[in-house]
């Protein structure tokens, strides 16, 4: 079904359906679920079709349900490409997150995302990037997260430092990563894992040929 013919009983089913589903954080494939959830017409491309609508809360909803479908909702990514373009902020941040969500398998949004964090005039949609990278895996990305790293928005720079550790798991062998939480600050303030990953880039990181290569990201450890 092409989107722009969607019914409006269509969208009301799905609409009540991405309800019922984003209330469900545990539930990853909620569409599983047989006898659980109401029934959405061609579930996966009706959720894509709803990208393109003009309500703002069934774009989030969609975007919602397809980032915790994993890898599965692989089908979205040109979609929600196009949304981070879109006007409203937080459907530019739901976006992002979705296609980190979706993993290695949105690769082809990384030149879109690193547009996001570099360009983006909101600091959350320009860290969401900045995870989103991370998440993907893509080495290439690593130049732009460097530049991350002198973001002006404090959480950029901590979200961009995490995301190259993500991807150059041998950065967290520098001792200074290693403080409590990972965040104890410099003498000018300055989280350290930004500090130590800015000297990094600088001496050794700025030299290295990072080209296109793919990688599968290394999960942060969790900290108490």
């Amino acid at each position: 079904m092409k989107r722009e013919t969607i019914s409006n009983c269509t969208r009301i089913l799905l609409l009540l359906w991405i309800i019922w589903a984003t209330g469900c954080a545990a539930t990853p494939t909620p569409y599983l679920h047989e006898g659980i959830t109401p029934t959405p017409p061609d579930t996966l491309p009706e959720l894509v079709a709803v990208l393109s609508l003009p309500d703002v809360e069934a774009r989030l909803g969609a975007m919602t349900v397809l980032g915790r479908m994993g890898s599965e909702a692989e089908v979205a990514v040109p979609a929600l490409v196009e949304n981070l373009e879109y006007p409203t902020t937080e459907v530019r941040i739901r976006a992002a997150w979705a296609l980190g969500m979706i993993g290695p398998t949105a690769q082809s949004a990384v030149p879109a995302l690193i547009e996001v964090l570099l360009d983006d005039s909101f600091g959350y949609a320009r860290a969401e990037a900045a995870v989103a990278l991370g998440e993907i895996g893509d080495l290439s990305a690593v130049p732009a997260l460097a530049q991350g790293l002198n973001d002006e928005d404090l959480r950029v720079q901590i979200r961009s430092a995490e995301a190259m550790m993500q991807l150059v798991p041998q950065l967290r062998s520098l001792s200074e990563v290693d403080a409590p939480k990972g965040y104890t600050l410099d003498k000018s303030g300055t989280p350290m894992i930004v500090t130590t990953l800015r000297e990094w880039w600088k001496n050794e990181g700025q030299d290295q040929d990072w080209g296109t290569m793919m990688m599968t990201p290394t999960p942060l450890p969790v900290i108490p």
